[in-house]
């Protein structure tokens, strides 16, 4: 089970720039990371980015660092670089811990850790939604 998009109005992620003339070019997404300690979190991305804003990529269950970072381009709608969750779970070194309490609601008790990826194995974990399913980033880039 992953958590839910973190959204932040202060963090900024992708690219605005000018196109020509008055033209804006607009970026709409998010990024997966994972932190120091080994926790999957998701924050919302948009224009005005800059990639030396290190101090937002900060865990929202432990304040550790972000130390691993995928976007996720969502300005078509085509989630393009989207790690899916099947291929997110291979990466998981310890499963969450879930409890149920007496009235029935189930409680995280500790979030699952996940391992950081390399380079090469992000890029062939990045899919895009082609209109009829998740595949591949290499195919039909």
């Amino acid at each position: 089970m992953l958590p839910q998009i973190i959204r932040s109005n202060e963090f900024f992620c992708a690219y605005s720039g000018k196109l020509k003339g008055d033209e804006t070019m607009s970026y709409e997404g998010r990024e997966q990371l994972i932190c120091e300690n080994g926790h999957f979190f998701q924050q919302e991305a948009s224009y005005g980015f800059s990639f030396d804003d290190d101090d937002e990529d900060i865990c929202p269950f432990c304040k550790g660092k972000g130390v691993w970072r995928n976007c996720v381009d969502d300005t078509n709608i085509e989630s393009y670089g989207e790690i899916p969750e099947e291929i997110l779970q291979t990466w998981e070194i310890k499963p969450a811990e879930i409890c149920t309490c007496g009235c029935g609601h189930t409680h995280i008790k500790s979030q699952a850790l996940y391992r950081v990826p390399s380079k090469e194995e992000t890029k062939k974990a990045r899919h895009w939604f082609n209109g009829e399913k998740f595949v591949p980033c290499e195919e039909g880039d």
